[in-house]
């Protein structure tokens, strides 16, 4: 769809409410769509001007986030964002239409269009009192695009629906992205989920876990490529580091608290062995929570 990358960034520190959320994420990527997984919230809300990034660079489509935005070139889907329950979904289009994208006399026109194209006509006229949740977040993807962005950024669209809700959200939303690039957030990697339905179709997947990415590559790499782990370890953590860079094993975190990936040669009874050898016995050892369970809905925190 283009040759310039949907978004870079080099040493990135991103602060949300004055702490570190994103340390040193450095990644390039080139495709046409994205999913962010695990605690990478900060990233969407970097993008859409609602955390600061305090060292490194971070580039949307080349530019500097408030340049892309400030063209209009980024459409914004927020998780569940007040909207007025006295208006109907034409009121709320209509008003994006005339605030964020410069229309004026044909406001109304431009929604009803917009509605049409999404096939959801039948919420012009519907109260937001009356809507459900589903048809809520239908609307806000409606308004993401209404200034017609080449790329559409939405935070946890699907989360927190199953079955006919959530194919309800995503065919709005892949109608909403067609020939657009586009970058989503999802609360859960459950398999068998629509996020993970979400997530198959991205070009590729960056996962965070305690402000650092950890993993990068489309779905199906990154689920056939290694097994994440949360240890604790309270001594002579140099040893151990040693020991599993040796196996080509890389252990982050600390000073306590750690994460490493396994390759799928090496098992969690392999990794507690290693430790014993290094003098640095595992204390705890947890499959790490990054992929989410089946019914976890996004934290407010990603409402960019």
């Amino acid at each position: 769809m283009s040759t310039v990358s949907l978004i870079t960034a080099e040493d990135l520190r991103v602060d949300v409410a004055g702490a570190p959320a994103i340390e040193k994420a450095t990644f390039d990527l080139s495709g046409d769509s994205a999913v962010v997984a695990g605690d990478g919230y900060a990233l969407l809300a970097a993008v859409a001007g609602q955390a600061d990034v305090r060292a490194g660079t971070l580039r949307v489509l080349g530019q500097p986030p408030a340049g892309v935005r400030a063209r209009g070139d980024v459409g914004l889907a927020p998780l569940d964002p007040p909207i007025p329950p006295t208006w109907t979904g034409g009121d709320y289009l209509a008003w994006s239409a005339r605030l964020h994208a410069g229309y004026a006399g044909d406001a109304r026109r431009c929604a009803l269009g917009l509605l049409r194209d999404l096939d959801i006509r039948y919420l012009e006229g519907a109260k937001i009192a009356g809507l459900a949740l589903h048809e809520r977040r239908a609307l806000v993807l409606a308004h993401a695009v209404v200034g017609k962005p080449d790329l559409v950024v939405a935070s946890a669209p699907l989360s927190g629906l199953w079955e006919e809700p959530a194919k309800y959200v995503a065919q709005v939303l892949q109608a909403a992205t067609r020939g657009r690039r586009w970058i989503a957030s999802v609360a859960s990697l459950h398999a068998g989920s629509p996020e993970h339905a979400l997530a198959a179709r991205a070009d590729e997947v960056l996962v965070f876990s305690s402000g650092r990415l950890v993993h990068r590559g489309n779905l199906s790499q990154l689920e056939a490529g290694s097994v994440g782990y949360t240890v604790t370890v309270r001594g002579r953590v140099a040893e151990l580091r040693a020991a599993l860079l040796e196996r080509g094993i890389e252990l982050s975190g600390g000073p306590v608290r750690f994460w490493v990936d396994l390759p799928r040669r090496v098992s969690p009874s392999d990794l507690l062995a290693i430790s014993l050898e290094a003098g640095a016995p595992i204390v705890e050892l947890c499959p790490r929570a990054i992929l989410g369970r089946p019914d976890e809905r996004q934290e407010t925190r990603q409402s960019v």
